[in-house]
């Protein structure tokens, strides 16, 4: 009779290492998918997704915040270094839009009919045009993480 060769220590260990971590790999799945199922079951996953969302919104609107005052900064930068004022008329206020691109090139589009005048302008934003409030106002009441 044959006997087989007996295995080392360290091969017995390997063995039992490689076993173990597959069992505990399978209940960490089993795992995983119960309460992945648990999430979704309960509104813990919509507040969640919610709540990434309204992170995601916040940065964008911060974003582009800082991206139009680095623009504003480099435009008159440049005017203070040619000593000249491209954007600007020589009262120092910029002309008011003649046409409809002009005017959504400059603060956006609008819905419906644009104001034609910077007096319709005031009329329908609460405010004379290049001179938009600082801080809250009834149309931009600033950022918001979450509802309460």
């Amino acid at each position: 009779m044959t006997e087989k060769p007996r295995k080392t220590q360290l091969e017995e260990a390997m063995g039992s290492l490689t076993k173990n971590l597959g069992r505990a790999a399978k209940v960490a799945g089993i795992a995983g998918r119960a309460i992945g199922r648990e999430v979704k079951k309960s509104a813990v996953g919509k507040t969640i997704e919610d709540g990434g969302r309204e992170v995601l919104r916040a940065g964008t609107n911060v974003a582009t915040r800082f991206g139009a005052g680095l623009q504003s900064l480099g435009t008159r930068l440049d005017d203070a270094v040619t000593g000249s004022s491209s954007s600007a008329s020589a009262s120092g206020k910029k002309e008011y839009p003649k046409s409809r691109e002009e005017f959504e090139e400059r603060y956006g589009e609008v819905d419906g009919d644009w104001p034609r005048t910077p007096q319709d302008f005031e009329k329908r934003f609460g405010f004379p045009p290049g001179d938009k409030p600082v801080g809250p106002t009834k149309k931009d009441p600033g950022f918001r993480i979450a509802k309460d």
